[in-house]
């Protein structure tokens, strides 16, 4: 997908929101709490979301041409890997390993190992792709 294209879906996004998991479809959209204010995982797949409100920044919102208000109140906080998420998930069912924890991390080695492992599995499929997004070179290198 071209740049400006998927820009233009991000920001869509950003303003509309969902109401179900983008990944896994599970609705309503629920999950556990994460240790990054108003951030929660979804419970089946582990995709993570912001459900207080924005937590974007006003510098990447002035890029992209939106305000605090502009932004839905639940929206996919990793929006930009969302289709490469939504693969992994078809492929494996195995849980992604998202979110922000500071204390007790809920993900599991074998989470860690599992993505990756896809992702280096994958890596010409989805390279060029995502290369602005994810570390390609440490992720083919482990």
């Amino acid at each position: 997908m071209k740049t400006k294209d998927k820009k233009e879906k991000i920001k869509e996004h950003y303003m509309r929101g969902t109401e179900s998991c983008l990944v896994c479809d599970d609705k309503p959209l629920s999950g556990s709490w994460t240790d990054y204010n108003g951030q929660i995982k979804c419970h089946n797949c582990g995709t993570t979301y912001q459900i207080l409100g924005c937590h974007l920044s006003e510098s990447y919102l002035n890029e992209i041409g939106l305000k605090t208000a502009d932004i839905a109140k639940k929206y996919c906080d990793c929006i930009a890997l969302v289709p490469l998420l939504r693969d992994y998930w078809r492929e494996t069912h195995n849980k992604i390993p998202l979110g922000t924890y500071i204390s007790r991390n809920p993900i599991v080695k074998g989470e860690y190992e599992s993505f990756l492992y896809w992702l280096k599995t994958n890596a010409s499929k989805y390279e060029q792709e995502y290369k602005d997004e994810l570390n390609w070179k440490t992720i083919k290198s482990k």
